[in-house]
């Protein structure tokens, strides 16, 4: 019986050793790419940041429904199975040996006021403009677009959403952000409303990108809605300008001021 459960657990760990590296689609050594946030990048980094106890075991079990359905499903059942199953999980978060993505991007647009040809550039309408903006939405799961039918935080078999990964997250600035006007010379500026006027573009809208670098975990909290929401901490890296929805037609880079 030892001989079997002996080889149960290095099949386990044998396993999720193979998951983990299948899952693992960047090395941080050699560079990170920036991506939308979803639920699990977001859930792994704040389990990898220390934003959740990984002693409590409902943490390894909800770790490990998220990324070992399979595991899981084989030998919860099984209360010595499962408990070397956990302490391995455990091991591994506190070895940090998974990997977790602290860069993002989130797209969004703007719209242009009437040139001014003092300042050579374009006010945003008030409604886009961004002035000393502290904070932004990061995530929230009942409008991402990875919440197919409300469903990614109902982990592996579960008939309930998770209560240890959080569903919304606040991206808090390192430094507010300004962002309220779009400098364009006026040979530019002409073209551009060239462009708006063939492309029937009457609201002057264009498309944001802002990439951002995650440096750590603010706090854990219970909103008015009873519904746990995590603050993040870090900066913005680039702020990109798109002239379509698909952000393919690039426009210019923008020189951020913060203050």
């Amino acid at each position: 019986m030892r001989f079997v459960l002996a080889f149960l657990a290095a099949l386990a760990f044998s396993t999720l050793n193979h998951q983990a590296m299948a899952a693992s689609a960047y090395n941080a050594e050699t560079g990170e790419a920036f991506a939308e946030p979803t639920f699990r990048d977001l859930s792994m980094m704040l389990l990898m940041l220390d934003g959740i106890d990984v002693n409590n075991p409902k943490v390894a079990d909800d770790y490990a429904k998220m990324n070992f359905c399979g595991i899981y499903k084989d030998k919860y059942r099984n209360d010595f199975e499962w408990n070397k199953v956990r302490q391995q999980i455990t091991n591994r978060i506190a070895s940090k040996k998974d990997y977790y993505r602290l860069q993002y991007e989130l797209d969004g647009t703007i719209n242009l006021d009437r040139y001014n040809f003092d300042t050579q550039d374009f006010p945003l309408t008030t409604r886009t403009a961004m002035v000393r903006v502290g904070s932004m939405i990061l995530y929230d799961t009942s409008t991402a677009l990875d919440n197919p039918k409300g469903r990614n935080r109902f982990l592996c078999i579960d008939d309930t959403a998770t209560r240890v990964f959080p569903g919304v997250y606040l991206f808090v600035l390192t430094q507010p952000l300004t962002f309220d006007r779009l400098k364009l010379p006026m040979d530019e500026a002409k073209a551009l409303l060239e462009r708006f006027s063939s492309t029937k573009n009457n609201d002057r809208r264009l498309y944001v990108r802002f990439r951002i670098r995650i440096t750590g975990i603010s706090r854990v909290h219970v909103t008015q809605g009873a519904n746990v929401a995590v603050d993040v901490k870090g900066d913005v890296v680039s702020l990109d300008v798109f002239l379509d929805s698909a952000m393919t037609k690039f426009m210019t880079s923008i020189n951020i001021t913060k203050f």
